[in-house]
């Protein structure tokens, strides 16, 4: 059993109540255990009765647990993959049609090596999502809006925030498309 000493008491053994391996402090108001002179069952069980705040006196500094092998292979492991596990990959997304006008509310999905959508954003008003907490590596996304033939795109994601500007084509004939100016391009366009 390991402890953690959440706050160490001022007080020696001698100065406790009573007698044996569970003395009394007057100060804290709780019984204090001789931690040495109980079995690892005992211990458990005044852990649990105690709610898991037990007080007691460690005499001797004990062991450290034998590593098993396994422990030390999977530790390595894990130490050898981390920085492939790594997610702190950045893209912002600038979503337009092949005008250069912003597709605001444009879904932007991540899709997984099967093809299966993750979570999913959405553009603001001019178009742009920012995605951060990406793995390192190709990664595919999917985006689409109302109107536009979906596109699917992959980008390599780094250390380094990635900008990937995504132009979304008219959809299929038989859709009914609304196509309307926004203010800002038009005063972008007049000048």
């Amino acid at each position: 059993m390991r402890f953690r000493v959440g706050t160490p008491c001022s007080k020696t053994w001698d100065e406790l109540a009573g007698e044996g391996r569970e003395r009394y402090c007057s100060d804290c108001q709780k019984s204090v255990h001789l931690f040495e002179d109980y079995s690892s069952e005992e211990l458990e069980r005044l852990w649990k009765e105690s709610g898991g705040k037990l007080c007691g006196r460690i005499c001797a500094e004990s062991e450290p647990e034998p590593r098993s092998r396994r422990a030390v292979l999977a530790g390595a492991l894990l130490t050898a993959i981390s920085p492939l596990m790594a997610q702190d990959g950045r893209v912002t997304f600038h979503v337009t049609d092949l005008t250069k006008t912003e597709v605001p509310h444009a879904e932007i999905k991540r899709l997984d090596k099967d093809g299966k959508a993750h979570p999913t954003l959405f553009t603001d008003e001019v178009g742009t999502a920012k995605w951060t907490d990406l793995p390192l590596g190709n990664t595919r996304f999917q985006i689409s809006a109302p109107g536009f033939a979906s596109k699917t795109i992959t980008l390599s994601v780094g250390k380094k925030e990635a900008v990937a500007q995504v132009q979304l084509e008219v959809g299929s004939l038989g859709e009914v498309v609304v196509v309307e100016p926004q203010p800002s391009n038009i005063r972008r366009n007049l000048k």
